[in-house]
């Protein structure tokens, strides 16, 4: 028992870390994005966002299933202590990821022309493309190292790595953007692309540094295997292929509905009489704007399914009780942080917009995209669920089912009067089909039903007095001499709001409390000599 409460300690305060250096970089990232934005304008903003999708897309089939891969064969071993068979899985995964990134990276660059004319239509993008196309090959690289730390459990190169690398991208975004905004808007958005690289120089050579000061006792593990002979190339690398081939194909919801939207929706809104700089606008505003809130909140979830993944598989191994408990955490941790998230930006999605990018009009499609945000951080979750247990294949499938619908939703519902908040309704629905196909499939293979209603019951009540809150304080924060001041004074009083009732129906404990890095045990401590929590 007192290995299991270890395991799941060790399981959270990881998804902790990786959640706290990941909402550090997307802070960083959207903070300077802000002023890059507002001098850029929402057509230099639709050119950046035209090159990331397509190398987002190409990065997650390269590389996010061998990595997750990577992460869940190693957790496997090491639980049965066949260390030379966890280092043969990684040695022959970084040759992999070796491979594919090089590929990428000149099958990028060689088809930066055709992409730019023909499929996003609008030539300014070959620059961006062309730039950010090195990046490929160095995030394989880090793909491979970030796989084996995670499947050790050890959270914590990953997360510096992500500091590291959003240190870099986002100061060489800032500083080539604005050099280059002189030279015409598709060389200062090549010249922001470009972070995407030196970033990654900076997170891989962190990662090589930390591999160096452990390789060490790895190898010696390794050889104290004596029952261990390690296993063949062509063995190792079908284990590999077998889970990361579809765990590939599903970590593309994101990139793939973005890519859609890429695709479809300046061309449909060219339909409607939009000029194509308008349009590229519009396309803009939706991708570059609204998205990118959505995606914050999902930053612990994102950070949760990183460590459930190898968490899950080690609890096959060790104890099989322990999938169901880890789930159900999951869940009801994920539901606490995204449903009040996505009542907030719903309620107050243009004062937001206004007061971070200076563009009310952003503020449409993001109170359409923001109901998304429950079913986005449940498909994630029950995802890693299901490929912890070795049913990768799954999300495939309901990604296909659910890509399907967004698709043909987009084609649609863009080219009618809502535009691009019709792109944004398309990509709920996706989410929403793919978070019930997870769902149902994850309750079949742990035994019973998640309850994801019953372990919602806590954040739905308090995120609806909370709206209700921030729906009153709408007139007030109109009529406030400094908008922005207001707006961020009623999402505080909301946020505190939340968190009061969250506390009062007993919706957190200190034990959970306690597996916060840092700041966790102390808060622990006062709330419950307050008698505000339970423990």
């Amino acid at each position: 028992m007192a290995e299991g409460h270890r395991s799941r300690d060790s399981f959270l305060t990881g998804a902790f870390l990786l959640a706290a250096s990941s909402a550090f970089s997307r802070v960083l990232g959207a903070t300077v994005r802000i002023p890059l934005a507002r001098l850029m304008g929402d057509e230099g903003i639709g050119l950046y966002q035209m090159a990331y999708p397509i190398y987002s897309v190409m990065l997650a089939l390269s590389t996010t299933g061998i990595n997750i891969a990577v992460s869940k064969l190693i957790a496997e071993k090491a639980a049965r202590g066949r260390w030379r068979s966890a280092m043969s899985v990684f040695s022959h995964a970084l040759w992999l990821l070796v491979g594919l990134g090089l590929a990428g990276s000149i099958g990028l660059a060689l088809l930066a022309g055709p992409i730019a004319s023909r499929l996003v239509q609008d030539p300014r993008a070959y620059l961006a493309l062309l730039v950010i196309s090195p990046a490929l090959f160095l995030v394989a690289v880090m793909a491979a190292l970030r796989g084996l730390f995670q499947g050790l459990q050890d959270m914590v190169p990953t997360a510096m790595s992500q500091v590291v690398e959003q240190l870099v991208r986002v100061a060489t975004m800032f500083w080539l953007g604005l050099a280059l905004l002189p030279s015409g808007i598709a060389r200062a958005a090549a010249g922001a692309v470009s972070g995407a690289v030196t970033g990654a120089v900076a997170g891989l050579a962190y990662l090589l540094w930390r591999y160096t000061r452990m390789i060490g006792t790895l190898r010696a593990r390794a050889r104290q295997s004596r029952d261990d002979p390690g296993e063949r190339g062509p063995t190792v690398l079908a284990q590999i292929l077998r889970v990361a081939v579809p765990i590939s194909l599903a970590s593309i919801i994101m990139p793939l509905m973005q890519f859609i939207d890429m695709a479809i929706v300046p061309g449909r809104l060219q339909l409607l009489g939009h000029s194509y700089q308008t349009a590229t606008g519009l396309y803009g505003q939706l991708s570059g704007m609204a998205y990118p809130l959505v995606y914050v909140p999902t930053i612990f979830t994102a950070a949760l399914a990183v460590s459930l993944v190898p968490a899950v598989s080690e609890a096959q191994v060790r104890s099989p009780k322990w999938v169901r408990s880890r789930t159900a955490l999951a869940v009801r941790l994920n539901l606490l942080v995204n449903v009040p998230a996505a009542v907030g930006l719903g309620v107050l999605a243009r004062e937001i917009c206004t007061m971070l990018y200076k563009e009310p009009g952003a503020g449409v499609p993001l109170a359409w995209l923001a109901p998304g945000i429950v079913f986005l951080s449940i498909q994630m979750v029950t995802g890693a669920v299901l490929q912890g247990l070795g049913r990768s294949d799954l999300p495939v499938r309901h990604l296909l089912v659910g890509g399907t619908l967004k698709l043909a939703l987009t084609y649609v519902l863009s080219a009618t009067p809502l535009g691009v908040s019709g792109a944004a309704l398309a990509t709920v629905a996706g989410f929403a089909v793919n978070a019930y196909l997870n769902s149902r499939a994850a309750a079949r293979l742990t035994g019973g039903p998640i309850g994801t209603i019953r372990l919602g019951t806590v954040p739905a009540v308090a995120s609806l007095a909370m709206g209700a809150l921030l729906l009153a304080t709408r007139p007030r924060v109109a009529a406030f001499p400094s908008p922005g001041v207001a707006t961020m004074v009623a999402i505080g009083a909301g946020i505190m709001l939340y968190g009061v009732l969250v506390l009062a129906m007993g919706g957190v404990s200190a034990g959970e409390l306690e597996m916060i890095p840092a700041i966790g045990p102390l808060a622990a401590r006062v709330l419950t000599r307050l008698r505000l929590i339970r423990g």
